[in-house]
């Protein structure tokens, strides 16, 4: 009810006023109701300003009606608070505060919430009450302290994480720590909320512990140390969260509510700060249904872990997964739902992290769904095993592995890298990051465990890689590769090819038939006499070679054919052997879309309709599968003894058609290497006597739209760079290995020879007449060419072909001179026609710019009128 103050000016109400006679002569309690600060979306300091001031009215209007209140106190929604009322000062209220009404008009309580007392305990909250609850308590921290919005986050954690162990710790029918009690100032309430966090925090001393500076005296100097990182806001800023909170149970909460809460405070920071520890929400939550589509997760019995954890989304997205779609099948009991997601959390789901900032979102993240043990790693997800705090990560344990490891970076931790039985790694000092996660992820699994990672391409089909894909394979049946768009990871500032591949763990090293020297060796004695006879036949040529240009050039020729053509031909003959001993269909698909676009976007996305042609595939024993295509995604099939490379680019269809009409429109083909030879004529800084300054070539000089060279830089030949490699001959043919499919492919003129030439060009020699340079650069820059190179690409970031893949699996017609006279005559016209084109567009836009110019000009003329 409304009362007005007698000696008040002007006349404005106190809003309830409760009195202890019927007379209304002995008010009890006067209080100031406020409107909801949240609903009106008031700044976390007009929050506090209307508190103040409705702590400040009541008091005022207890001082006005007489005789004097003996309580007073200001109510907000989800906000109030309690003073003991008495001749003091506005500056002294807050040491006055109750933390409740007295019942009855008895005495004030010492405290408010009592564990599992009827009436008096803790209560769950909605995800929309929390959410703003949290975000003004992060608010209110940033504000008091003035520091970044991780420093922040950080005291965040520290409240959180207080607040559950005062839940969890707590007897029953006790008081909990995390509340106001009467009598308490802000600063000893503040002080027992620093001194239970810190007894807490020794628990988990990896989650709080910084390294610091110490005072040594007896040397006199600064020696680090490692130590509990407390609160570091002020008691104030403190006790007013303590107050905000301390009547929501946490524990009780329901999982998704406060987790999500949590989230939507730390993801905006950290994905500034860590872009690329955060994996898109589409495609875990397809990993995940990839991984059930292999085996039903069984959250009873299974471990999962993710060796590379990041912030914990993709362990928790299979919390929210089993919790939603897999319990269930077995129950229909609410409590029995959360009863056993909750153990599933507890006790089948771990994690590794190396950044300690991450780790702590991950863990906290846990702990929110009710993890009080939070089995994540803080370390190297490939550090050796007798490393992990945590024993239970182990090799063979575990029954899924979920992860997108780091891309870019390389591991130098000798330990590492020793950890794993990679011979080819004994003497490396580095080795890249994504290569020993897929390692370790292997490794992990149980036998028949299964595993969704995401892979950079250069992963898939880097030659310099197979011998990591050979480990994989002879342990484990790869089930599927789905390539993602390059716009994945964009929001991220990671511009790199990526691919999710699916396998489980099955050993078959030993296998019959499988054996991998036993392949090597048949492959060397299919191999044999025609690498003999080419060696011999080069050795001889050398011998009877009458100039020192013919023999170098041979002499390249030769180093060629047995340090890589043979080399890589008997590998691939090997792997081809020891495939065809398996006999089962890998499921290929290409999404154009997944949910997210390069700006962070959502967009469309197919991975759900891929992850049920997945899941489909399996049911139909693999062989009966149908592939789909449509404008966002295609689905295929490849034989395992087909299964060359592992990016699913290379087994589209677009190629071999292509491939099927060069034949039929030209007859036979030969490689490249059939025709030409790679140039002997390189770049040396020690014995180079050329121009100084020199023309150097990069591939961005060439036009591709004609074939062309624009402006060449000249250089000092003494500053030439490290990847200066080919000094340029007179009808060389020059081709850009980088991003082949752009075409940047010339012929060398006499105005180019002598200049020098990147690394990023292959440059060869004409060795037989049967076909010109010029048809040669034609035919590769025409689309039968380009697709032939687009296919054999390599890499992630930056596409390119090898030498081998281009001097071998290039293949280029041996037509007629007439034939080729009419092709060259038809790319040049065509070259010509299309950069007169494209400088015609450029003239008519700069004319039109300018026109506009005119025009906007003529409009400002026209309404503002005459100067003079």
């Amino acid at each position: 009810m409304e009362v007005y103050p007698t000696f008040k000016r002007p006349h404005y109400p106190a809003d309830i006023v409760v009195y202890k006679d019927d007379a209304k002569k002995k008010p009890y309690v006067v209080i100031e109701c406020k409107l909801d600060a949240d609903e009106a979306g008031l700044s976390d300091k007009d929050r506090t300003d209307l508190q103040i001031e409705g702590v400040h009215q009541a008091l005022e209007n207890s001082n006005l009606i007489r005789p004097d209140s003996e309580y007073f106190g200001y109510y907000s929604h989800c906000d109030e608070a309690f003073y003991k009322y008495g001749e003091y000062s506005r500056s002294e209220i807050e040491e006055h505060e109750v933390p409740d009404l007295p019942i009855a008009y008895g005495k004030p309580p010492k405290y408010r919430y009592f564990k599992e007392i009827d009436g008096k305990d803790k209560r769950p909250c909605d995800l929309a009450t929390l959410r703003k609850h949290l975000k003004n308590c992060h608010q209110i921290i940033w504000h008091d302290t003035k520091r970044s919005s991780i420093d922040a986050f950080h005291e965040m954690v520290r409240i959180l994480y207080t607040i559950i162990e005062d839940e969890n710790r707590t007897k029953k029918r006790d008081p909990y720590k995390f509340q106001y009690r009467t009598g308490a100032s802000p600063a000893a309430i503040a002080a027992d909320v620093r001194q239970f966090f810190s007894e807490c925090a020794q628990r988990r001393k990896e989650l709080f512990e910084i390294e610091v500076d110490v005072f040594d005296e007896a040397t006199g100097l600064n020696r680090k140390t490692r130590a509990i990182q407390g609160f570091m806001i002020s008691d104030t800023a403190l006790a007013k969260i303590v107050r905000r909170l301390q009547g929501i149970s946490f524990v009780r909460t329901e999982f998704d509510a406060k987790g999500t809460a949590f989230e939507a405070i730390t993801s905006p920071i950290f994905r500034g700060e860590y872009g690329g520890y955060f994996t898109p929400r589409t495609l875990v939550q397809s990993m995940i249904h990839l991984i059930d589509a292999v085996k039903e997760i069984d959250p009873k019995s299974e471990k999962f872990i993710d060796p590379a954890c990041g912030s914990g989304g993709m362990l928790i997205e299979l919390w929210k997964y089993v919790k939603r779609d897999v319990i269930p099948r077995y129950t229909s009991s609410d409590l029995q739902i959360m009863k056993d997601s909750t153990a599933f959390a507890a006790q089948r789901l771990y994690g590794v992290e190396i950044v300690p900032d991450i780790a702590q979102v991950a863990m906290i993240n846990m702990i929110l769904r009710d993890d009080g043990s939070t089995n994540i790693e803080l370390g190297s997800g490939v550090a050796p095993y007798a490393k992990f705090t945590n024993k239970t990560i182990q090799p063979g344990i575990f029954n899924g592995v979920i992860s997108n490891p780091p891309f870019g970076d390389q591991i130098t931790d000798r330990d590492a890298i020793a950890a794993t039985d990679m011979a080819e790694w004994s003497k490396k000092k580095s080795v890249k990051s994504a290569a020993i996660f897929l390692l370790r992820a292997v490794d992990l699994l149980a036998s028949d465990g299964r595993c969704a990672i995401i892979l950079p391409d250069s992963i898939l089909n880097n030659p310099s890689d197979f011998h990591v894909r050979d480990y994989v394979r002879r342990r484990a049946r790869i089930l599927a590769i789905i390539s993602l768009p390059i716009e994945t990871f964009m929001s991220s500032k990671a511009t790199i090819n990526t691919s999710i591949v699916v396998f489980k763990r099955e050993d078959i090293a030993a296998k019959k038939g499988g054996e991998l020297g036993d392949a090597r060796r048949r492959a060397e004695a299919r191999f044999a006499s025609d690498r003999n006879k080419e060696i011999r036949r080069l050795k001889r040529a050398i011998a009877r070679s009458k100039t020192d240009a013919l023999r170098s050039r041979l002499a390249v020729r030769l180093g060629y054919v047995t340090k890589t053509k043979w080399k890589r031909l008997i590998e691939d003959e090997t792997d081809r052997i020891y495939r065809s001993a398996r006999d089962y269909n890998i499921f290929l698909a290409e999404a154009k879309a997944v949910g997210i676009n390069a700006t962070g976007r959502e967009c469309a996305n197919v991975l759900p309709a891929i992850a049920a042609e997945f899941q489909a595939f399996l049911v139909s024993g693999s062989k009966e599968f149908a592939p789909k295509v449509d404008d966002l995604h295609t689905t295929a099939t490849v034989h395992y003894g087909e299964f060359s490379r592992w990016d699913t680019l290379y087994y589209q269809p677009r190629f071999e058609n292509n491939m099927k009409e060069v034949e039929s429109v030209f007859g036979r083909l030969h490689p490249l290497s059939y025709y030409f030879d790679i140039s002997d004529h390189t770049y040396d800084p020690n014995t180079y006597a050329g121009p100084d300054p020199v023309k150097y070539l990069e591939i961005s000089d060439v036009n591709v739209a004609d074939g062309s060279v624009g402006e060449v830089e000249e250089i000092l030949a003494a500053e030439l760079p490290s990847r200066a490699t080919w000094i340029l001959d007179e009808g060389d043919l020059v081709i850009g290995l980088t991003r082949p499919y752009r075409g940047a492919i010339i012929v060398v003129d006499k105005e180019q020879a002598g200049w020098v030439a990147t690394s990023g060009f292959l440059v060869v020699k004409p060795r037989k007449k049967i076909v010109s340079a010029a048809f040669a650069q034609a035919f590769l820059r025409s689309r039968f060419g380009i697709m032939q190179m687009e296919k054999e690409m390599t890499g992630g970031s930056y596409p390119a072909i090898g030498r081998f893949e281009l001097m071998e699996r290039v293949l280029i017609p041996a037509a007629k001179p007439e034939i080729q006279d009419q092709i060259v005559n038809i790319h040049e016209t065509k070259g010509k026609s299309v950069f007169a084109e494209k400088q015609r567009i450029i003239s008519a836009l700069a004319e039109i710019d300018q026109q506009s110019d005119h025009l906007a000009d003529a409009y400002q003329l026209f309404i503002k009128g005459p100067t003079h």
